[in-house]
């Protein structure tokens, strides 16, 4: 089955776009810039969204923004059709420029994740999942948390195949979770941009379908020790593989 990004006859967009300017001009400060990190998709973000988008440095830089709000409406639309849509912050420099300095560059240097760190991540993912798999579909919430094959398993595949995410909507299908714990934390390593770690996880979700019936087989409550690969994302932790190593309790 191909998703809505394969097909540009699957785009359908409000009748907002297409624009031919999409951001706001004459920013003077802070700014919001929405990028599609697949730059082979510019005729398609040119044709459907916003046709004064260009590619910078191998990404689409589709519109530049001074209020976050807009910016985060805009990659919502995006998000639907594309696989990665970023929200970067930058600031416009207006002071003069200064005497050149030259030094070293700096070896770049990756801020290690602390257990505790690592354990808060795991909670948000939680949380999260209650919007991203719930009747809502708020899957850019995965950006966030995820990335790697976590991301491309749960939110937005690569290869034309579905990822749960877009299983449920496309079904019309979605969970309902009750209790989600994190119980203990069994083992956790970690050594410059990865790290590991072990939690045993209580959770309760229910599976209803597009009729609203729930689905007794891919429904529980289950208590399970999962392990989770995280790993530094330009400079931002996130999940990139997890795996169930033993179901303890299941019901």
């Amino acid at each position: 089955m191909l998703s809505p990004e394969n097909q540009d006859s699957d785009i359908t967009i409000n009748n907002e776009f297409p624009k031919p300017v999409c951001g706001d001009e004459n920013i003077t400060d802070t700014y919001y810039k929405v990028v599609v990190t697949d730059e082979d998709s510019l005729e398609r973000v040119k044709n459907n969204f916003c046709r004064d988008a260009v590619v910078n440095d191998g990404n689409i830089q589709v519109a530049t923004f001074r209020d976050l709000n807009r910016a985060q409406e805009l990659q919502r639309q995006l998000i639907k059709y594309f696989n990665q849509v970023k929200i970067t912050q930058g600031v416009i420099d207006t002071s003069p420029d200064p005497e050149p300095v030259y030094s070293p560059v700096p070896q770049r240097t990756v801020n290690s994740i602390s257990r505790s760190e690592a354990v808060d991540l795991i909670e948000r993912w939680l949380k999260a999942k209650r919007d991203i798999y719930g009747p809502s579909y708020q899957t850019y919430l995965g950006e966030e948390l995820l990335t790697g094959k976590a991301y491309n398993d749960k939110i937005k595949r690569s290869d034309g195949q579905e990822s749960s995410s877009e299983w449920l909507a496309n079904n019309g299908a979605y969970y309902i979770y009750g209790v989600q714990r994190i119980d203990s934390v069994n083992n956790f390593t970690s050594s410059g941009d990865q790290a590991t770690v072990d939690v045993v996880v209580t959770e309760e979700r229910t599976l209803y379908n597009s009729q609203g019936k729930i689905d007794q087989k891919n429904s529980a409550f289950s208590t399970s020790l999962v392990r989770y690969n995280l790993e530094n994302d330009e400079g931002k932790w996130k999940i990139a593989n997890s795996r169930t190593v033993k179901n303890l309790v299941r019901r």
